[in-house]
């Protein structure tokens, strides 16, 4: 698509995503564009939903075809593409994505000059998109499997990362990375260990990790030795791959606190605990430095987004709680909404407290959101009033610190912001001289 000369016409953002299920675990009913994969009639295609998104003003997506055959992603993607075009408002950034859009004019006019533009590319001849199968086929018997019993901790690993496929004897393995983080010499270690087993192999995740595919049985053992090599998560509960956080404070431009640090505070909190951790491993933890959303903490079990709080003229880092998000392919979806607030240097012991308890009732749950509805929440509310009163700047100066910075708290930036808006708006200057 970007190959094309109108591309640069594109919204501020398109995020386009793909579900293979009504679990919609790629999270398309809350993208610029989701597509759910569905079999009609015999017929393979999708389920489409238009102009959700998150950060400021979130909102779900709108249901923009109940189904249409794989043949017309293309055309569906370039008609979303162009009405925006048209009819999205380019001079003020901040709007400039396709759920203002949706709002400005309203769903039924919104969807009316859609299938106007869609049926001016058809008439215009717009070529399909051209896709191919990509096999699932595990290939094996190139090098010799490593002895398991050589391996020790190989059990509670394969337990923790690896996950059976509906291809007979194949396994997908999750690489754990915190902060998606990964050096170029491990990356390269990584991508010469799975050579052998063809070119679908590789994925890199939502949650900032590595998936590794069509790995046979026997060869899990090799995988193993590698992640060991890889990344010290390997060796830790799941729970610690699924967090994710954005950049925050520490080089974005709009980040208010430090969100890497907090995590990595919340991480150590928790290694350093009694909780059984391997019984959390389905929670997912995002820390956002602010309410953008860029560490999604909307579509979080447990998610923070940071804010300032200020007591006696000295300024300190908070982080507002949020919880209960859902997500399925049947117009259900919904954010995560907030609870209360908390200050960063109690974060850590407010998920420790939380995860204790949980691990301690969780097999009367179905799962956390269940338990967040049923108790969790008053719990949280119950942690925050107990430590919302900070010590002040002079009793306790470190309240009024982030974490991994050594000064008092401040909103002064002094880094470039990594964000394109600055050359959106270049662009867009460029474009009226």
């Amino acid at each position: 698509m970007m190959a094309r000369e109108d591309s640069w016409l594109l919204p501020r953002k398109y995020k386009i995503a793909f579900s293979n299920s009504d679990l919609d675990t790629a999270f398309a009913t809350v993208s610029d564009l989701g597509f759910i994969a569905r079999i009609k009639d015999g017929v393979r295609g999708f389920k489409v939903y238009v102009a959700g998104g998150m950060g400021k003003h979130s909102q779900p997506g709108h249901i923009l075809h109940d189904f249409i055959p794989d043949s017309d992603v293309f055309l569906t993607a370039e008609t979303v593409k162009r009405l925006f075009s048209k009819h999205g408002n380019r001079q003020n950034r901040h709007v400039a994505r396709l759920r203002f859009l949706w709002n400005t004019l309203g769903g039924e006019r919104f969807k009316f000059l859609y299938h106007e533009e869609k049926e001016r590319l058809i008439s215009e001849g717009l070529t399909a998109l051209s896709a191919h199968e990509i096999p699932n086929v595990a290939v094996s018997q190139l090098y010799s499997p490593l002895s398991q019993a050589s391996q020790q901790g190989f059990d509670l690993w394969s337990k923790r990362y690896t996950t059976p496929q509906k291809q007979p004897g194949s396994a997908s393995v999750k690489v754990p990375l915190l902060f998606g983080m990964l050096e170029a010499n491990k990356a390269l270690e990584i991508a010469e260990a799975v050579a052998p087993f063809g070119e679908n192999t590789i994925r890199f995740t939502l949650n900032q990790n590595m998936t590794l595919r069509n790995i046979p049985f026997e060869y899990l053992v090799n995988i193993y030795a590698v992640s060991q090599k890889t990344t010290t998560l390997s060796n830790s509960a799941s729970v610690f791959g699924n967090a994710i956080a954005c950049t925050g404070a520490s080089t974005c431009q709009l980040g208010i606190c430090r969100s890497r640090g907090a995590l990595n505070a919340v991480v150590n909190r928790l290694k350093a605990s009694s909780i059984p951790l391997d019984d959390l491993s389905e929670l997912q933890i995002n820390i956002s430095g602010c309410s953008n959303g860029c560490g999604r903490h909307l579509i979080a079990d447990l998610g923070f987004f940071g804010k300032m709080g200020e007591k006696d003229l000295h300024r300190y880092p908070v982080y507002a709680i949020v919880t209960g998000a859902i997500f399925d392919g049947n117009g259900n979806s919904r954010f995560a909404e907030k609870i209360d607030e908390i200050s960063a240097k109690d974060l850590p012991a407010l998920v420790e407290e939380l995860a204790l308890h949980y691990s301690a009732i969780k097999s009367a749950y179905v799962d956390f959101a269940s338990y967040m509805k049923a108790t969790g929440c008053n719990l949280v509310q119950e942690i925050c009033d107990r430590l919302r009163n900070i010590p002040s700047f002079d009793a306790d100066g470190s309240y009024y610190r982030d974490w991994d910075e050594g000064r008092e708290f401040s909103l002064d930036k002094t880094t470039p912001s990594q964000l394109s808006a600055g050359l959106f708006d270049q662009t867009e200057k460029r474009k009226g001289a």
